[in-house]
């Protein structure tokens, strides 16, 4: 039998009864031109152009192997000239391309091979131009993967159809070369990859790739997005550090209040304590002002005078000019308790607290001084570096100030200050340093 004798309707069985097409038993697929396109264009959209390549080059492999293999075993050929010739005549008569060769050179013992033909009526050229556009490559995938598959089928090596030309980049027309993969040279390099089985651990190194890649291109608005939102998780992780020895100590001083004080002092003592925890449950990245600030201080200080009674003295010297400054709420109370647990209550002496605010050049100075127990040089440098210590008394020493510290930080950035400072048996100081106002960085 001659290629050119070849005809699939005296091959092909229709039984709609059983919703089949039978080609010599093997069952076969109308399927429409357009809906291959559409398909095409879902795989370059989600896969990207690559990967959408590897499926329809592989595919048209999977068809060419098996048409070679069947039209073997249904036909007695001429010659086996005959039997690869009908690979072409085969996509005519699937609607696929108008198909011819030119010329068909093969020595099997030598492992050479040469098969050089025109493609006219591409239906894959036309599908990728309708619903994607022209390309800077060739785009009859399924047609070079078929002719691959076929031709390997036929010459029992593996061989590469190569697209010469292409009218889906703007060629007139297709033209075809198939030889050994090792003639093409680097051209076969992407074709060759292209036919080879998905390897999983390659797919998801290609994913990896593509997702950094779409990463890379999250637009500004959105990066903002996400950032806020860690910014705001990591101030709620901040908030749950709060150290509820105060809120004990004082609970324990009211009930004592309640029993052995008059109840007009008791009274004070609640009221303050409702205003501090009113304060303190403001969301913890809102902002204040300062004077919000100061007066929680005071509400705070009212209930350490009721503890301490007489043994702590306190002067506070506040700049009406600085109370507008506004800073992260809870700034300064953890600083002023830091004085009192960790300063004032462990000494025998007379305590002494001072707290100074004044406006200078653009910022607002806050200094917390207290005459305490001090602290020694390598507790101060590991306050001032931001690292927690563990004090005698199980207290965190420096969780509360690394919370107020990297608030102001969030906000102000390089434009604020805390440091502390101080030497044992003589007290500590701490000064915080803020912009007189968020809206003025400082400069300088």
């Amino acid at each position: 039998m001659r290629a050119e004798d070849l005809n699939l309707i005296d091959l092909l069985e229709f039984k709609p009864e059983q919703g089949k097409i039978l080609y010599k038993g093997w069952r076969m697929l109308l399927v429409d031109a357009d809906a291959l396109g559409t398909l095409r264009k879902e795989l370059v959209d989600t896969l990207g152009i690559d990967r959408a390549r590897g499926v329809f080059s592989r595919f048209g492999y999977k068809c060419g192997y098996e048409d070679a293999q069947r039209l073997r075993s249904l036909f007695e050929w001429s010659s086996d000239a005959e039997w690869l010739a009908a690979g072409p005549m085969m996509h005519c008569w699937e609607g696929i391309v108008q198909a011819s060769w030119e010329g068909i050179e093969y020595d099997r013992a030598s492992g050479s091979f040469l098969m050089y033909g025109n493609w006219v009526n591409s239906y894959e050229a036309e599908q990728h131009l309708k619903y994607l556009e022209k390309s800077d490559s060739p785009t009859c995938w399924t047609l070079t993967g078929y002719a691959s598959g076929y031709a390997t089928a036929f010459f029992g090596r593996e061989v590469l159809c190569l697209e010469t030309q292409c009218a889906g980049k703007g060629d007139a027309s297709c033209a075809f070369k198939i030889q050994p993969v090792a003639e093409w040279g680097d051209q076969a390099s992407q074709a060759a990859e292209d036919l080879k089985p998905a390897e999983l651990g390659k797919e998801l190194e290609y994913l990896s790739v593509e997702l950094q890649q779409k990463l890379q291109i999250i637009t500004e608005q959105e990066k903002a997005i996400l950032e806020k939102a860690v910014k705001d998780a990591e101030l709620k992780a901040l908030q749950s550090q709060v150290n509820p020895h105060f809120i004990f100590n004082t609970l324990n001083a009211i009930a004592r209040l309640a029993l052995f004080e008059r109840a007009e002092e008791t009274e004070r003592m609640i009221y303050a304590l409702s205003d501090l925890l009113r304060h303190s449950l403001r969301r913890i990245g809102d902002l204040v002002t300062l004077k919000d600030e100061i007066d929680h201080v005071r509400d705070y200080l009212m209930i350490q005078e009721m503890r301490f009674r007489d043994r702590i003295n306190v002067e506070m010297d506040i700049d009406e000019g600085s109370l507008d400054a506004r800073l992260p709420v809870l700034s300064l109370q953890p600083l002023v308790e830091n004085a009192f647990i960790h300063g004032l209550e462990p000494s025998i002496k007379e305590g002494r607290l001072y707290i100074k605010a004044r406006r200078e050049s653009g910022f607002v100075l806050v200094e917390i001084a207290d005459n305490g127990i001090g602290i020694d040089a390598a507790r101060l440098r590991s306050i001032n570096e931001g690292v927690s210590v563990a004090s005698s008394k199980g207290h965190i020493t420096s969780i509360g100030i690394s919370n107020v510290r990297q608030r102001l930080q969030h906000y102000f950035g390089g434009d604020c200050r805390l440091h502390f400072e101080g030497r044992p048996g003589v007290g500590t100081t701490v000064t915080l340093l803020i912009p007189a106002s968020p809206g003025e960085p400082a400069s300088g």
